[in-house]
């Protein structure tokens, strides 16, 4: 019998759907491939509002992975609304952070990616931008892939610390990379290493100091993985290998 793969839970936005579609829950095919090839069995997590229920989800699952998608709440780290915030989804941010508490507790394997990033920040107390173009003005556009139409657009350099786990699974401490977002880590938050910093020096990956397997990117790997950087599958395969290990010290700690 071959070994189980480790399940890989990704939680799912919401999308509007033209009538007689009713509201649809899923995310971005990228993220379900990427995970599949690098060995782990990708599974989508909708937005429940029983919390048992999620919780019966999060004890099947042996990894995370956080995706994309539109802004955080601010009033999840105590600010008011921007004039510029975007789309905020209050229930996936729920959801989200309930499964990032309990991912802590349990010290689960967790990536996360863009948005994802974003909620890590803020579950380990921290702040973001609201806006970077309005907040903190740069020459560098960080929605160059987005407004060019092409999601792997490797728009501008992530410079890595040499000791970082990316830069193990990555071999590199510069790598190009694509960038679709307006939102930023503003104050990092505790337990938290910078480790990657975009050119105008935006902090755009993070590293858990507490938990064995936890990392955070601004970019959006799961569209460069296949074509412009093969090399980020290295990164989702270490989550896997983490996941796994993860599982396995799970199973030995049961009474």
């Amino acid at each position: 019998m071959s070994p189980k793969l480790p399940l890989i839970g990704i939680p799912c936005a919401t999308y509007k759907r033209e009538y007689p579609y009713p509201l649809a829950h899923g995310n971005n095919e990228t993220y379900i491939r990427a995970v599949e090839e690098a060995g782990g069995a990708p599974i989508l997590i909708p937005l429940l509002q029983d919390e048992q229920a999620l919780r019966a989800i999060f004890d099947q699952i042996d990894g995370l992975v956080f995706a994309g998608g539109v802004d955080v709440d601010p009033a999840l780290y105590g600010e008011a609304p921007h004039p510029k915030l975007g789309t905020i989804n209050r229930e996936q941010d729920r959801v989200e952070v309930k499964l990032f508490e309990w991912a802590r507790a349990s010290q689960m394997p967790v990536f996360a990616i863009c948005r994802g990033l974003q909620v890590m920040n803020v579950v380990y107390g921290g702040t973001l931008y609201q806006d970077i173009d309005t907040q903190l003005p740069s020459e560098h556009n960080h929605l160059e892939s987005f407004d060019q139409k092409e999601r792997d657009l490797q728009s501008h350099q992530l410079d890595l610390l040499p000791d970082s786990l990316l830069v193990e699974y990555l071999g590199s401490t510069t790598v190009p990379i694509n960038t679709l977002h307006h939102q930023a880590i503003k104050d990092l938050g505790a337990d938290l290493r910078a480790v990657g910093w975009s050119d105008d020096g935006l902090i755009e990956a993070i590293e858990s100091t507490t938990e064995p397997w936890a990392i955070g990117v601004q970019c959006h790997p799961e569209e460069l993985v296949k074509g412009k950087d093969s090399r980020w599958g290295g990164v989702f395969a270490a989550l896997v290998v983490a996941a796994r290990a993860w599982r396995t010290a799970q199973a030995v700690a049961q009474p």
